[in-house]
Formats: structure tokens, sequence, C-alpha cells
């Protein structure tokens, strides 16, 4: 994968500059990490994500640059309706502290704020998973290496699949998954 626009920095102050100066102009930037061991200084993850909360930035995948270093993709958040349970307890947090800007208030819907981080854990998630786990039990090596993942990597695959609006889509989902569980591969970044 191609890293588009990268920035990197172990200061979380900057990180906000480089979004107040640019958040509304670039649709995305790779923020670049270094690990512990290559004795780097790094901005912190907790850090780097709530200030980009405070911008309307959001945070999605990581690619390997090398042995010392990774980036993480931080993308202008555009739906303004479903927020992760952590990502609404941080916004809380950062409102309380007058941390978040015109640009990070404009991408919330105010009916989200009145939710606590309980309410966006959907119910039925479990029950949709059940369904997904039922699937993939018809294929034994297949379980059989998805019941040896980490649940992390568990929920990675039955999110993506469980996700999918349509019967069909969950279908050749399960049917794709499958073809990965059986070379006991993780699921590519989707």
């Amino acid at each position: 994968m191609k890293l588009s626009l990268t920035f990197t920095t172990s200061d979380h102050a900057e990180w906000r500059r480089w979004l107040a100066e640019n958040g509304s102009l670039e649709k995305e930037v790779w923020l670049v990490y270094f690990k512990k061991e290559s004795d780097r200084p790094s901005i912190d993850y907790e850090d780097s994500v709530e200030e980009a909360l405070c911008y309307g930035w959001v945070d999605s995948l990581i690619q390997k640059i090398d042995d010392a270093s990774y980036a993480r993709k931080f993308t202008r958040r555009t739906n303004t309706q479903k927020w992760s349970a952590s990502n609404l307890r941080r916004m809380q947090k950062l409102i309380a502290e007058g941390r978040m800007t015109d640009a990070g208030l404009a991408v919330i819907d105010p009916q989200i704020l009145k939710l606590t981080p309980a309410d966006l854990e959907r119910p039925d998630d479990e029950d949709a998973f059940e369904a997904v786990r039922h699937m993939l039990q018809e294929y034994a090596l297949a379980w059989q290496n998805f019941s040896a993942l980490a649940p992390s990597h568990q929920r990675r695959y039955l999110g993506w699949i469980s996700s999918a609006k349509q019967q069909a889509t969950r279908e050749r989902r399960v049917a794709e998954a499958v073809m990965y569980l059986e070379k006991n591969e993780p699921l590519p970044l989707k």
C-alpha cells in the first residue's frame, strides 16, 4: 500500500497545529509512529487520536513502514451518526475539557452526545455474531482456525461479515472468510 501524505512528530501540540492548518484542506494523512525498541521519540496513540477528534478526524488503517516504524491513516470524518464507544468516550471528555474545535463539533450529530458509550454497544451485534459463527461452523478447518484466533481477530472477521446489509453480501463474505481461514490467514484490511 502506498502512503500518500505523511506527517512525523513526537509532539501532540505539533500534530494539533498540523490539523488546525491542514484539517480543512487535506482529506487524509498518514501519521508516522516509531516503535519503542527504535529509541526514537514518537507521538502517543491516545494523544494522536484525541487531537484528531478535536478537528473532526478519525484514525483507521495501520501500515508498516519498516522494522522501526509504522503509519496510521487519519481522515476527515464524514459520517456524523456512527461512532465507536471508545471515540464517544473520548469526545465527551474532550468537550468537557473545552478542547473540541468548531470543526470537530461540526461532525458530531448532537443526538450522539446524549448517548452513553454503553448505548453504542449494540445488543443485536451478539445475535449477528452468533449467526456468523453458525455459518462458519459448517466448514471444519475454517472453524478450527477461526477458534484459534485471538478474540480481536475473531471480532474483525465477525464484524466484517455481519456488517453486510444484504444476505447475498453476507454469504459472499462468509465464502471469502472461509477461504482465508482454511489457509489460516488473517483477514486482509478491508
